[in-house]
């Protein structure tokens, strides 16, 4: 959906709020946030998620614990061929189509007409 140009955490952070104003959501009404652990992200200074609370207060951070998934499933994903053929056909399609500015948009449009 958004391909930024570096992760530093005030590049992220402008990031993030362009994608809610992309969706037609009202900052204001953020109530939550979760984020991994990278500092760029979850730290405590400068990161994404504090500039997200000092823009809204009201929003309460929640540390999202889905790396331990993610690293599982890379593990299954080595030790079972089947499993990492199918992962690997999902990420060459998804790649294929975020290439191509066409595909994206024809996706997009798919996906916000259906629901």
């Amino acid at each position: 959906m958004y391909n930024a140009p570096d992760s530093r955490a005030e590049t992220l952070y402008k990031a993030v709020r362009d994608m809610i104003l992309r969706l037609g959501l009202d900052f204001h009404n953020l109530r939550g946030h979760c984020f991994d652990g990278a500092a760029n992200m979850a730290g405590r200074l400068t990161d994404v998620q504090k500039r997200i609370t000092e823009a809204q207060p009201r929003s309460i951070f929640v540390h999202c614990s889905n790396d331990c998934l993610d690293l599982a499933l890379q593990e299954v994903a080595r030790n079972c061929g089947v499993v990492g053929d199918a992962l690997n056909i999902v990420k060459d399609v998804s790649n294929a189509i975020l290439e191509s500015k066409k595909q994206e948009d024809c996706l997009f449009k798919r996906r916000t007409s259906s629901g």
